[in-house]
């Protein structure tokens, strides 16, 4: 398990997770977003925004298992992983 103790690979679970969870609430509320109209992009994306901020709560789940453990290289990409999601949620929302 020592070679899943990597920031990279903390980045990377910590990029997925969310967007899965995005992708399952987009078909589980069945949205219908138009992401390829120019015209309504702007109310789409703030429409996409709370989803985006919702997602957010998978990768809490992931720090609750390794605090204990010692994955602290894992923890560190998730916690820049999320933080770079904030600031896309940032930049979405007041777009």
């Amino acid at each position: 398990m020592t070679r899943f103790n990597n920031v990279y690979w903390g980045i990377a679970l910590g990029i997925l997770t969310p967007l899965l969870v995005i992708i399952a609430i987009y078909i589980g509320v069945g949205a219908e977003l138009e992401l390829t109209n120019p015209d309504r992009l702007r109310f789409n994306l703030k429409f996409l925004s709370p989803f985006m901020r919702l997602s957010l709560i998978a990768n809490m789940l992931y720090f609750i298992p390794y605090t204990k453990a010692r994955k602290n290289q894992l923890l560190k990409g998730l916690l820049i992983s999320t933080f770079l999601y904030g600031i896309v949620i940032v930049i979405v929302h007041f777009l």
